[in-house]
């Protein structure tokens, strides 16, 4: 292959632990290791792994549309599993990612969950439905 492309956002001056230095990666680096996991160059992955790797690739087609049509390209190759959770996960990713301007609404960062308010909320639901 050939170059890599920009640093993508959010992956660059990120240090994973305390004292140490920002990871910055290309958006080929990251695609090539979602592959990498996929093509079982790290061990034999779980299908839940595999999950993972292909939720990945579906947030990343959205919003790389440079590198959409590869990432697209390896969600395909897993519509036919023989792991139905994972071939419905590739299936369910490439609909979405047929229907472009749903695409990044769908896949956007979905925020943390907030305790204190999950909890107070779920504490007046049992207190106030009886």
């Amino acid at each position: 292959g050939g170059g890599g492309g920009g640093g993508m956002n959010g992956t660059s001056g990120n240090a994973f632990f305390e004292g140490e230095p920002p990871l910055t990666l290309t958006d080929r680096q990251v695609i090539d290791l979602i592959e990498a996991v996929l093509a079982r160059a790290m061990g034999k992955p779980t299908p839940q792994v595999k999950e993972y790797a292909l939720t990945a690739a579906a947030k990343l087609a959205a919003r790389l549309p440079g590198r959409a049509a590869q990432l697209k390209a390896l969600l395909a190759r897993h519509v036919i599993s023989s792991q139905l959770e994972v071939q419905t996960r590739a299936c369910e990713f490439l609909q979405i990612c047929r229907k472009e301007e749903l695409t990044l609404q769908i896949l956007e960062r979905m925020p943390a969950l907030d305790e204190l308010e999950y909890a107070q909320n779920a504490l007046g639901h049992t207190v106030g439905g009886g």
